[in-house]
């Protein structure tokens, strides 16, 4: 029998499920709930501590833990509270309550040390865990910033919440893909990025906190506080990129390093590019 990928000759639009995500899996249980984890590697040495955007799940990193253990890098990605399949996070829970939830994690693994690494939301949280948390914190890497003004913040509070109106003909699942599809270009690339985003939205809590942490965050004072080896990393087409320009002029002391493609949801189909970014300002920072 044929593979999908060969019936239907489009192999970079082959759909893989949660079997991009075999093995690693378990779970620990922090102050905000059961946080849901895949420790990749075996390899040894301080690890990477992945931690993804809004409303996706760890498998934003499912491919990039993969690379990183070619590369003899070992990874723990999580599912953020009120995402993937790691418990809600309860009503009011604030950024330093979201990072401080990460120090459950890496107790339970017997971790000393990781690499705290973010992507949009998860960069606010491993931001506000290198600040909270330096004696864990080997290095700090960050893309796509949620660095706002007080302004944005505010006008990015006052918009409405995701909140479907679920269709008996399952049309409210494609109303979200196509408008992450449309958005990413519409191309053959798009497809499963979109597709995850999807899944990553529905299986989300609707009334997670978790935004609001983001936008209610402060993030300069904590920025201001670290002392970590850091990387920020940047995206062309992410729609955080300017952001990550702001961090850089607050801190140019942190190594700035703009990726040569890419967009919001780069990690999915790029897996080796960030890999290969991130392993290497690892090895620079002597972690």
């Amino acid at each position: 029998m044929p593979s999908c990928a060969e019936a239907s000759g489009n192999a970079a639009a082959t759909w893989r499920g949660a079997s991009v995500l075999r093995g690693g899996k378990g779970y620990a249980e922090g102050p905000l709930g059961q946080v849901h984890y895949r420790h990749m590697g075996g390899h040894g040495g301080v690890p990477i501590l992945l931690l993804h955007q809004t409303p996706l799940s760890m498998a934003e990193f499912a491919e990039i833990q993969t690379a990183l253990a070619r590369l003899g890098r070992d990874s723990i990605a999580v599912d953020n509270p009120s995402y993937g399949l790691s418990d809600p996070a309860p009503a009011g829970a604030d950024m330093g309550q979201l990072a401080d939830n990460l120090v459950a994690v890496l107790d339970h693994l017997g971790i000393e040390k990781a690499v705290i690494a973010g992507h949009h939301t998860g960069a606010s949280i491993a931001i506000a865990f290198a600040a909270r948390h330096p004696g864990r914190t080997a290095a700090l890497i960050s893309h796509g910033t949620p660095f706002y003004s007080e302004p944005e913040r505010t006008e990015r509070l006052a918009r409405p919440p995701f909140c479907p109106e679920l269709k008996p003909d399952g049309g409210h699942l494609a109303d979200v893909f196509r408008e992450v599809f449309t958005r990413l270009g519409g191309t053959s690339d798009s497809l499963v990025p979109a597709t995850w985003s999807a899944i990553g939205q529905f299986l989300a809590d609707s009334d997670s906190p978790v935004y609001h942490a983001v936008f209610t965050y402060d993030m300069a004072q904590d920025l201001l506080r670290i002392r970590a080896p850091a990387l920020i990393l940047s995206s062309p087409g992410d729609v955080l990129h300017d952001n990550d320009a702001r961090v850089a002029a607050l801190r140019p002391d942190f190594t700035f390093h703009e990726l040569p493609a890419g967009h919001t949801f780069s990690l999915l189909d790029h897996a080796d590019l960030w890999a290969g970014a991130v392993h290497t300002f690892a090895g620079h920072a002597a972690v």
